[in-house]
This record gives C-alpha cells, sequence and structure tokens, in this order.
C-alpha cells in the first residue's frame, strides 16, 4: 500500500472517504451500482436493489425538471457513466440546477465519464464528450459566452481531474485496453 501513496487515485480516495466526512452522499444514475446505506437514485427501478442491498433507493427522471430530493441535503454526489447520455444543452443545465438544489455548500461532486476521445462515441447511446471544459460554464471562467448568460453562476471549484485506465487495468487486473479509458472529475459545489 505505501507504493500506492503517491497515486493521484489514492490520494483522492483517501481526501473523499477517510475519517468518515460524508454523512449524507448520493449516488445519481446508480444503474445497477448500488451503494449500502446511501440514497441511491434512477430511472429503473428492479425489486432485487431494495431486497439485496437494504438501501434508499429513489426512482428519478433525471432528464425532468424538479428532482422529488431534499434541498441543501447532500454533502457528497457520485455519478458515474451518466453525463455522456445526456441528449441536449438544456437537459443538461436542468441537471445542474438541481445538483445545485439538492446539494449542500461544499459538497463534493464526484463524476466519471469516458475518456474524451472520438471512440467514446462507439457506445451509440453517448451524446457527448465530458471533459473539464464542459463545466467551465459552472465554473466561472467560460466568460466569452453569452449562452444562457443570465443562468450563470459559480458553483463548481475543481478539486481534481484524474484520467484513468491503461496503468491501473495492466498493474492490476493484467488487462491490455487502450490508454485511459475513463476520467474522473471532482469538484466542491459552492453555494453563495
Amino acid at each position: 500500500m505505501n507504493g500506492d501513496i503517491n497515486r493521484p487515485e489514492f490520494l483522492l480516495k483517501t481526501y473523499l472517504y477517510d475519517n468518515n466526512i460524508h454523512k449524507t452522499p448520493l449516488n445519481l444514475a446508480c444503474g445497477k451500482l448500488i451503494q449500502t446505506y446511501w440514497d441511491n437514485v434512477d430511472l429503473f427501478e428492479f425489486e432485487q436493489k431494495r431486497i439485496r442491498f437494504n438501501t434508499n433507493f429513489i426512482q428519478q427522471d433525471l432528464f425532468k425538471d424538479n428532482w422529488n430530493l431534499k434541498d441543501n441535503h447532500y454533502d457528497y454526489i457520485y455519478c458515474s457513466h451518466f453525463f455522456e447520455h445526456i441528449p441536449t444543452a438544456d437537459i443538461f443545465f436542468t441537471i445542474m440546477k438541481n445538483i445545485h438544489r439538492i446539494a449542500k455548500n461544499h459538497c463534493v461532486l464526484d463524476i466519471r465519464v469516458p475518456y474524451p476521445k472520438v471512440t467514446s462515441f462507439i457506445d451509440v447511446t453517448h451524446c457527448r464528450l465530458i471533459d473539464l471544459k464542459t463545466f467551465k460554464f459552472w465554473m466561472g471562467t467560460n466568460t466569452f459566452s453569452s449562452y444562457r448568460a443570465n443562468e450563470r453562476v459559480h458553483m463548481l471549484s475543481l478539486i481534481k481531474r484524474v484520467p484513468y485506465g491503461q496503468y491501473h487495468i495492466q498493474k492490476y487486473l493484467k488487462l491490455s485496453i487502450p490508454p485511459y479509458y475513463g476520467l474522473r472529475l471532482v469538484f466542491d459545489i459552492i453555494k453563495e
């Protein structure tokens, strides 16, 4: 374990999970990846989710406005491989507005997406490439665009951008894959 201490993934995991700092975690667009003792949200509910994992499952269409989740409630929001499936910019804005509404001040937003490259579109359900620049509107750094300028809010501060893939897979699973298949973006949600 001491050899792993300088790896970004290890440092990030330590920052996020040590000392039991997150009391109200949310697994957004959880799919079949259910986290025990978290709030898990997805469009589709399978009965085994509640029985097998004894957890709180909330059925919600995340593409719609006014999610049925409490305001200012969550201090950690995890979202794995969902953002690349958002079909339109309007829906993207709706999702970010709802995330801002349900998050506490300084909530950690942990996003996992495919690494932004053209081959990400091999999956026909992927609608867009996601990278750090995708979130510049909410980081207050995309001032050149007048698109939805009246909704501009500085709500995100970057904690870490971590590409992951070939190194980790080859080292631990002994499989050969192309370099970097995933990207982890971790933000601090700021509420003023």
